[in-house]
C-alpha cells in the first residue's frame, strides 16, 4: 500500500517517424503524457521537441495511460487501465512502480504473449501444428521437417589428402570456361596468401589454410592474378571457400546440369540446427511432467522412448488441475492404442522408428492394432500367417 504506478502502453519506435500525427492521434484519445526513450513529457512537449530542437532518434516510446497509489479501493481502476494499455500495445502493459521506502522508479512487464521482455523472442500460442514436422509452423526452418541437410563435403573435394596440390588434389568444379580458370586463380591467390607449398601432401598443410581454402577467408581479402585479353593484373577479393560456393551454387542454380556437377561434391548429414529432431527448437523445449519419472519430456524425447515404457510414462502424466476436463481424453486414448500395439508384440519398437525399417511381420502387426484400436464393433478379421516376423517365443 502506498506504492506509486504509471501505467504505461508500449508503442512501436517506428510510430515517431511522424510524431505531430503520433501526438495529435493520442490527443484525441484523450492521453496527455508521454515516455520517451525513459523520460516523462507532457505530449505538448513531446511535439515541441522533436518539431523544434531537431530531436529524431527514439528507441523507446510509451503512453502514460494511468497514474495512481496503491490503496483500498483502486482495483476496478487499476483493472480498466490494464485493459486500456493492451488495447494500445496489444500484447504488452508497463507499470513503473515506487515503493515508499524507495526514490527509485522500477519497470516490470507484463505479457499476454509467450515472450521474453529482455530479449524480444517470442513463441506463438500453442497449437498441435506445431509439433508435427509435417507442418510449416513446427518444422525446422533449416531443414523444413527432413531432420538432415545437404553439405559440400570437404572429402569430396580432396578425396585423395596424400596428393599434393601440384597434382590436382583439388577436384575444382567442371563448370568450364572462364568459371573454372576464375576458381583455379583464387585458389592459387590464396596459396600465395598463405605462402604454403604446392609440392607437399594436402594432409600436411597448415590447418589454417585448409580452413579458409574449404569455408573463406572471412570477409578478408587476398591478392589474384587475374588474365584477360592478354593481360595480367591483380585484384582484390573475398575468397568465399570452395564448399560455400559449391552450397550456393547447388542451392540457387536452375540448371539441372551445373547442379548435377555441383551434387558431386555434396553429402547428407543429421541437420546442425535440429540435430536430427524436424523441429523448432522453441517447440522441442515444451516438455510433459510424469509424476514419478524425474524431469519432464520434449516430444523427440518421448518418440525415443520404446512402446511399452512409452505406455508406462503415460499412465503416469502429471496434467495441471484446470487442463484435467480437456488433456485426460486424449492421454487415455494414447494409453490405449499404446496398449495395443503392447500387445500385439511390438512393445520394443521406439515410436519414431521409421515405416521403411519395419519387417513385412511388424507393418502386419501395426495395422492390425490400428484397427482394433478403432474400436470398431461387428466386424470380422481374417488374419493371413498372423505370425509371420513374430519372435519364437512370442508364438
Amino acid at each position: 500500500e502506498g506504492t506509486k504506478i504509471i501505467l504505461l502502453a508500449p508503442l512501436d519506435p517506428e510510430a515517431a517517424v511522424d510524431m505531430p500525427a503520433l501526438v495529435a492521434d493520442l490527443q484525441r484519445q484523450g492521453f496527455v503524457r508521454m515516455r520517451v526513450n525513459g523520460v516523462l513529457l507532457e505530449v505538448e512537449e513531446v511535439e515541441a521537441r522533436w518539431s523544434t530542437a531537431g530531436e529524431t532518434q527514439v528507441d523507446k516510446i510509451e503512453v502514460v495511460v494511468d497514474r495512481l497509489v496503491i490503496r483500498e479501493g483502486v482495483d476496478s481502476r487499476l483493472a480498466d487501465s490494464v485493459e486500456t494499455a493492451l488495447q494500445i500495445c496489444g500484447a504488452e502493459a508497463i507499470a513503473s512502480l515506487q515503493t515508499p521506502d524507495s526514490g527509485e522508479w522500477k519497470d516490470i512487464s507484463f505479457l499476454t504473449s509467450f515472450r521474453n521482455p529482455r530479449t524480444g523472442f517470442e513463441v506463438p500460442e500453442l497449437s498441435p501444428r506445431h509439433f508435427s514436422f509435417n507442418s510449416p509452423k513446427g518444422a525446422c526452418r533449416t531443414c523444413h521437417g527432413l531432420g538432415s541437410e545437404q553439405f559440400c563435403d570437404p572429402d569430396l573435394v580432396v578425396p585423395d589428402r596424400s596428393k599434393r596440390l601440384s597434382e590436382g588434389a583439388i577436384r575444382l568444379s567442371k563448370k568450364g570456361g572462364k568459371d573454372a580458370s576464375w576458381q583455379r586463380e583464387q585458389v592459387e591467390g590464396l596459396v600465395e596468401h598463405f605462402g604454403v607449398s604446392v609440392d607437399i601432401p594436402f594432409h600436411e598443410l597448415p590447418e589454417e589454410f585448409q580452413s579458409a581454402l574449404f569455408y573463406g577467408t572471412g570477409g578478408m581479402n587476398i591478392s589474384v592474378r587475374v588474365q584477360s585479353r592478354g593481360r595480367i593484373f591483380s585484384k582484390e577479393v573475398a575468397f568465399r571457400g570452395i564448399c560455400r560456393d559449391v552450397e550456393r551454387l547447388y542451392d540457387e542454380t536452375g540448371s539441372d546440369a551445373l547442379r548435377g556437377q555441383m551434387g558431386r561434391f555434396m553429402a547428407t548429414r543429421s541437420c546442425q540446427t535440429c540435430h536430427g529432431r524436424r523441429l523448432r527448437k522453441e517447440f522441442l523445449a515444451v516438455k510433459l511432467e510424469n509424476r514419478g519419472k524425474g524431469s519432464g519430456l520434449g516430444i523427440d524425447q518421448f518418440c525415443a522412448l520404446p512402446i511399452e515404457e512409452g505406455a508406462e510414462w503415460m499412465e503416469e502424466l502429471k496434467i495441471p488441475d484446470d487442463r484435467e476436463g480437456a488433456v485426460r481424453p486424449i492421454a487415455k486414448e494414447i494409453c490405449r492404442r499404446l496398449r495395443f500395439l503392447r500387445e500385439v508384440g511390438l512393445g520394443y519398437l521406439a515410436l519414431d522408428r521409421g515405416a521403411s525399417t519395419l519387417s513385412g511381420g511388424e507393418f502386419q502387426r501395426i495395422r492390425l492394432a490400428t484397427q482394433l484400436g478403432a474400436g470398431l464393433s461387428g466386424v470380422l478379421y481374417v488374419l493371413d500367417e498372423p505370425s509371420i516376423g513374430l519372435h519364437p517365443e512370442d508364438n
